[in-house]
């Protein structure tokens, strides 16, 4: 069963907003956090809160998801819940911050000046010597 996600977007997070993204200490300055919000579909009318999510956002584990909730990073029903157990009902609204993992963080992107020998619509050569 398909959520109805109402919208998504994003916006950045930092420690000057006071929200630590998985307990981590945050040296970074800014993170991109993608905000979702759903409507519980028929489908999960009665079931788990944290197992609806991990159908409605199968692209993330539950553990994720259930340490989002941990996290405060998800409402229902403008509330955050106070266990994964917690039963959804039928159209409830579902707010999930999405925050970067630990693993996404370790991978910071470095400017350098690259030797570029060929470079065309097909193909880029560098030299790496």
């Amino acid at each position: 069963m398909a959520a109805e996600i109402i919208s998504t977007g994003l916006h950045t997070s930092g420690e000057e907003d006071g929200l630590p993204v998985d307990g981590v200490d945050m040296d970074v300055a800014a993170l991109e956090v993608e905000v979702r919000e759903l409507s519980i579909p028929v489908g999960w009318h009665g079931e788990r809160v944290d197992r609806a999510l991990a159908a409605l956002i199968p692209e993330f584990s539950r553990s994720y998801l259930q340490q989002l909730m941990a996290d405060g990073a998800v409402l229902l029903r403008g509330a955050a819940p106070r266990k994964p157990s917690v039963k959804v009902q039928v159209g409830d609204p579902l707010r999930v911050e999405l925050r970067p993992t630990q693993q996404a963080m370790a991978f910071v992107p470095e400017t350098m000046a690259l030797d570029v020998v060929h470079e065309d619509e097909h193909l880029l050569v560098l030299n790496k010597s």
